[in-house]
Order: C-alpha cells, then sequence, then structure tokens
C-alpha cells in the first residue's frame, strides 16, 4: 500500500511510501448526536420498550430511534466507592460489603443492594490513585491481565500473585482479603485499607468478548454498564446486564428515575467504530526519536480521551506524524469524526487531521490514494471539529496526523468517535 506526499502551509513534509505492517446537571438538557451527524439537545423522560429515546427539550417532545442515535450525553466521574469491573466491560461504582463463596455483595445510595458473581468480573478497584493519570493506568493494568494467578495491587505498588479466598465483613474494624500466595499453602491475611486493587485470573474471565448488549449506559455516579435492556419498575430502573446479572438503581428522589442516566450509546445501529476493527497498518515517522503507538478507546498517552473536560469512550489516539489505515466495510455510506486535541497536550500541540481513501476501481495512473478531507491547523485548547467523508465506491480509508506549528510537541491527536455508518440493506 502506498500514501501519498501530504503538504502543510508551513512547509512540505512527506510521509515515506514503505509497506504498513501487518455529566450534566438535573434537569439540564445535554446534547446528542445523531445518525447523520446533526446534534440535538434535550432533557431525558425515557428510554421505552422499543428501544426509542424520549428526550424534552423547551417543552417539545422528541422521540428518536436507536438506529438514528450515535450517542446522547456525557459520561461521568466516579468519584467515591469501588468499581467492579465485568468481563464485558461495564463499571459498577458501589460499595464492597462483603465477599465469600465465590459471591459478592454490594451496595450503595443508588443501587440495591445485591450479589455478582466473581466469575463474571474482570477486576476490582478498592482505592482509586488522587490522579486522573494514575487511574487510567491502573484501570490499563487490571483490564489487560490475562495470567493465571489474581493479582493484588497493594499501596505503595506491590503485587502478590495467587488465589483470592474472599474478605471478612467490612463491618468489621478490620477488614482483611484472604489471599493464598502461589507456591505456598498458608492463607495470607491483608488489611483491606493496604489493597488498591484485585485482578482476576483468566479462568474467571473465560467469556471476555463475548456481547449480546444492546445498550452502554453511564450514570451520574461513574456507572457504566452494558446492558441487555433498561426499563422504568415503580420509581427504579431496572438494568439487564448481558452476564445475566439484574441491578436495580434507586433515584436520589421521587420522580426522577431517569434523571440519573447522564449517557447512552446504542450498540446495534448501523454505526462500526474504527476502535473496534483491525487496522489494515500503521505507520509512525518521528519528528525526532521518539515513537509514538496509536491507541484504540485511548489517548495517545494511554489514559482516557477527553477534551474539554469531557471524557468520550469511543475514539482513536494518534500522535503527529502518523497513519492508520482501514479496510472500509461493504455498504458503509460515510466516515464520521470529531476531531480535536486531547486535554493531555495541555496549551501546546497543533496538527493537520487529513483523510484518505482509495477507490475500489482505481483509475488509470491515479496513484490509488486521494485526500478527501484536510482540516485548518487544529491547536490544543480548541473545542471538537466534525468530519464527515462520503465513503461511496471506496474500499480503504487512512487517517493521518501531521505536526503543525513547533514540530510535534504535545500533538495528542484525537479521532473522537471514529465510526462508519452503514447503509440499510434494501
Amino acid at each position: 500500500m502506498r500514501f501519498p506526499a501530504v503538504t502543510l502551509m508551513t512547509g512540505i513534509l512527506v510521509l515515506l511510501l514503505t509497506p504498513l505492517q501487518a455529566t450534566s446537571q438535573s434537569g439540564s438538557p445535554s446534547s446528542g448526536m445523531g445518525h447523520d451527524g446533526t446534534r440535538f439537545e434535550g432533557v431525558l423522560q425515557r428510554l421505552d420498550e422499543e428501544g426509542q429515546l424520549v428526550v424534552n427539550r423547551e417543552g417539545q417532545r422528541r422521540v428518536i430511534q436507536a438506529g438514528q442515535l450515535v450517542y446522547w450525553g456525557k459520561l461521568a466521574d466516579a468519584r467515591e466507592g469501588a468499581w467492579l469491573l465485568t468481563n464485558q466491560g461495564s463499571r459498577i461504582v458501589a460499595n464492597l460489603t462483603a465477599w465469600s463463596e465465590g459471591q459478592v455483595r454490594v451496595e450503595s445510595r443508588a443501587w440495591q443492594p445485591g450479589t455478582i458473581p466473581v466469575a463474571s468480573l474482570r477486576a476490582v478497584i478498592l482505592q482509586l490513585p488522587a490522579s486522573v493519570a494514575r487511574q487510567d493506568s491502573l484501570l490499563h493494568r487490571v483490564q489487560q491481565h490475562a495470567g493465571e494467578d489474581d493479582l493484588v495491587f497493594l499501596q505503595g505498588g506491590d503485587i502478590l500473585r495467587g488465589g483470592m479466598l474472599g474478605m471478612s465483613p467490612n463491618k468489621e474494624i478490620l477488614p482483611v482479603i484472604r489471599i493464598r500466595i502461589a507456591g505456598r499453602a498458608e492463607e495470607v491475611r491483608v488489611p483491606l485499607s493496604r489493597v488498591q486493587a484485585v485482578a482476576f485470573r483468566r479462568a474467571s474471565s473465560e467469556t471476555r468478548g463475548n456481547t449480546s448488549a444492546h445498550w452502554v449506559v453511564g450514570f451520574r455516579d461513574g456507572s457504566r454498564l452494558a446492558v441487555e435492556s433498561l426499563a422504568q419498575q415503580e420509581n427504579a430502573i431496572r438494568c439487564l446486564l448481558e452476564e445475566g446479572l439484574e441491578l436495580v438503581r434507586r433515584p436520589a428522589r421521587a420522580g426522577q428515575a431517569w434523571q440519573d442516566v447522564v449517557y447512552l450509546r446504542p450498540l446495534d445501529n448501523g454505526t462500526v467504530y474504527l476502535s473496534d476493527r483491525e487496522p489494515l497498518g500503521y505507520k509512525h515517522i518521528p519528528f525526532l526519536e521518539a515513537s509514538w503507538p496509536y491507541h484504540m478507546d485511548r489517548s495517545v498517552t494511554g489514559g482516557r480521551l477527553a477534551v474539554a473536560g469531557v471524557a468520550y469512550e469511543k475514539g482513536i489516539g494518534m500522535h503527529s506524524t502518523s497513519r492508520l489505515a482501514f479496510e472500509v466495510p461493504e455498504n458503509a455510506g460515510s466516515f464520521q469524526a470529531e476531531i480535536a486535541l486531547d486535554d493531555s497536550a495541555g496549551r501546546r500541540g497543533s496538527v493537520v487531521f487529513l483523510v484518505y481513501c482509495q477507490k475500489a476501481v482505481e483509475e488509470e495512473n491515479s496513484g490509488g490514494w486521494e485526500a478527501l478531507f484536510q482540516s485548518e491547523v487544529v491547536r490544543a485548547g480548541e473545542l471538537p471539529q466534525q468530519v464527515r467523508v462520503p465513503l461511496e465506491g471506496i474500499r480503504r480509508l487512512a487517517l493521518l496526523v501531521q505536526h503543525a506549528d513547533r514540530g510535534d510537541v504535545r500533538d495528542h491527536a484525537n479521532w473522537l468517535h471514529a465510526r462508519f455508518t452503514i447503509k440499510p440493506v434494501q
């Protein structure tokens, strides 16, 4: 595969043409993104039984079909409680009150008390680091664990390896976790106050990757669930997770069950995210010596995707100067994304975003690749801009990020919600 040279106002930079290697306030409106790239605002009224999003804007009711929606709302940060991370990507923010016989018991002001099988969990984070960067680092470490032992992450950086046996009730004066260290017969008890997180061995997470969820739902306390269904039951919301778990959400005040929901994203709406696909190849050309890999659903630094203080669930983090190529799915109507520099760039960083495409039938002497989009210089601190590229007759697409001012300093580029929209089959 070959890519053309790219010209900037500040000069000419040629990419080497070598082959690629394989949270809103209560009652306040939140913005959403439609399937066609249009934005709308409204206060969530409910998600009905037909999978329709009902919102209210200045007294006017609007119904949005799941197939017409990319996402609505903003993700909220979790500020208190433990994080229970399930095999299928849910994050339950709650207090861990008991752990025995293969079950953990959870409750909070928001969640009705209940139990979750340990076999459904990938990890538990009991104490969050103070900084966002360290939170992201710890989250990534526990999610990537695939060994044969459970891992217990201690305050200070030590890690214990072995088999988790449980936890004494937290109502005790000095609750502890119980673990049998690998290679030892005796049980070890560790004060709960010293434990930062537990990542479970592969045997407890063998169902990872299978999905039957229809929605990703974000709540005000930072919980984020992949659910098969979401329904109001009296003054509560019943959430059926894809693991077969059922959680009941209790609102802070009567009549406000849906105001606790701050984010919704349908999973079967004719949207194919680039971050869920295997790229054809990637190439990074260092400005000096530092080499930067790309990251799916994370910024190029490895942390969460964030712009202007808003976290994004889906996207691709890249650094200048780089290119990332994909095969275009059949029946893809367009490529869409929001482009911006990540908050990790601070006040520095400036790039140009480009989208190159290769036609399904190459014209003679065309070279194969054509630039269908080129942004102006995008600088740190600017709000996201929308990109839409029609894909009629296109078989391959490449995302390129070029440096602009001051070389490649802090060029932490985000392709937010980078996606192919699939045309309905006639």
